[in-house]
């Protein structure tokens, strides 16, 4: 794709299409200082171009530039208004002459600049949040519905949207996007109910356990097609995307909650499972790990080789669990015949289909690290010391936030960030370090074993 964009730039050097595409794949894979040439390359030709200000916004901010990045997404959200008023006008003057060709005339239609307005605003929308300032971000976020983005599908129920309101009546609410973002959006359901509404949520089935379990009262039930009959319920009055709560409940810092934590793990599993690991003779510290995201658009640069966490996974008096989903044998495998370190395996327990159990086992370590998966979410919403890898550009996810360590969505979640792209081996020197020094591990100790 680079190579056409190139070949389609050496032929109309004028062509901004071809810039801001160039850009795009050189930001996909990585090279942002050379994305930033193409963009800003786009938006010298043309100033007044809503995508280039867009892209070149989108590089930025993955450069941790925000400041600047903030600027480009105004001057796109201001000249994108401007153009669907204008087009609208042009639209509705056509309509109303006697041309019946009029969509011919007029190739630049107001959709295709609402669409393009759309973008930028759900960009600006993630940098507002990222910087805390959640007013503005949350309502800015609406426009990820007239965005073209993977599992961003409004779910037509025929209740009208709730906004706030308190008082008796049930709320349909819908999870949107990953498992891991409805684990974290899923903090906000305790506010809803607090302001005397019953629940229904339609979520993934695999969450339905645990949901119910930590908010006693609601009904969880799978999101399918049809919908469930629990979701035409009679004293349903509203209804609301999951992350569209946070309008209304979380609309600045003073308004999350200071508790540690609010999903709550089968305890018998919990009990069973850290009974396991004594019996396999894991008497020090357990440290959870976890560091495969298969996001299938910005994993890669999110996940780590187990190689990598070598100075890790060699720390004494420290053992260690596997809470990476898919097969992983083959590199735990690698490992223990390299180091000598074995990744402890709770048998018959599937990491990525039994999320119930997932909980249970990360609720039975002693801490859990992980990159920025499901995983993550899970130990943090559960109140485990939880250390997060995250990366210096694609894959920082706004709700890690900005230049902190903490996130007021995890109080027990430190964030240790990438200082440039691709460089996760000062990460990992870091976490080797701290670990060491960890106040939050209990210190060894031991077991014994009497013969009756």
């Amino acid at each position: 794709a680079a190579a056409s964009f190139r070949r389609a730039i050496a032929i109309l050097p004028n062509l901004i299409e071809a810039h801001i595409n160039l850009g795009v794949v050189l930001h996909d894979q990585g090279h942002l200082e050379d994305a930033l040439q193409c963009a800003q390359s786009a938006v010298n030709r043309d100033p007044k171009s809503v995508a280039a200000l867009n892209n070149l916004g989108v590089v930025l901010r993955d450069m941790g530039r925000f400041d600047e990045a903030m600027k480009f997404y105004a001057a796109a959200v201001s000249l994108g208004s401007s153009l669907v008023k204008v087009q609208s006008n042009e639209e509705d003057d056509l309509q109303s002459s006697d041309c019946d060709d009029h969509v011919l005339m007029n190739p630049l239609r107001p959709q295709k600049f609402k669409h393009q307005l759309a973008e930028v605003e759900h960009n600006s929308a993630l940098l507002l949040l990222m910087s805390g300032d959640f007013a503005a971000g949350w309502k800015a976020y609406e426009s990820r519905w007239h965005c073209d983005l993977p599992g961003f599908d409004v779910r037509a129920s025929g209740f009208p949207e709730w906004r706030g309101e308190d008082g008796e009546g049930a709320v349909l609410v819908w999870g949107e996007q990953g498992l891991g973002d409805k684990v974290l959006y899923s903090s906000m359901i305790p506010d809803l109910m607090a302001l005397g509404h019953k629940v229904v949520m339609e979520t993934d089935e695999r969450l339905i356990g645990l949901l119910e379990r930590s908010f006693p009262g609601v009904r969880a039930v799978p999101k399918r097609n049809p919908p469930d009959e629990a979701t035409q319920r009679s004293d349903i009055r509203w209804q609301s995307a999951l992350a569209s709560l946070g309008r209304w409940l979380r609309p600045d810092l003073a308004s999350f909650p200071q508790r540690v934590s609010y999903l709550v793990a089968d305890e018998s599993r919990k009990n069973r499972y850290r009974a396991h690991l004594a019996a396999t003779g894991i008497a020090s510290p357990v440290v959870g790990i976890s560091w495969i995201s298969q996001n299938p658009n910005i994993g890669l640069h999110k996940t780590l080789d187990l190689k990598q966490w070598t100075p890790i996974l060699q720390i004494p008096n420290v053992r260690f669990v596997n809470l990476q989903y898919g097969d992983t044998a083959l590199e735990r495998a690698e490992v223990e015949a390299r180091l000598g370190v074995r990744i402890e395996q709770i048998p018959d327990l599937n990491l990525y289909d039994d999320i119930d159990g997932v909980a249970a086992l990360a609720a039975s370590c002693d801490m859990v690290i992980s990159v920025s998966n499901t995983t993550a979410h899970l130990a943090a919403a559960l109140g485990k010391p939880t250390w997060v890898l995250v990366p210096a550009s694609v894959g920082n996810l706004w709700y890690w936030m900005r230049g902190t360590s903490q996130t007021p969505w995890y109080p027990t979640a430190t964030i240790f960030r990438q200082p440039k792209i691709g460089q996760w081996s000062s990460v990992i020197i870091e976490i080797e370090k701290r670990l060491k020094e960890s106040d939050q591990l209990p210190p060894p100790f031991l077991v014994f074993l009497i013969e009756c």
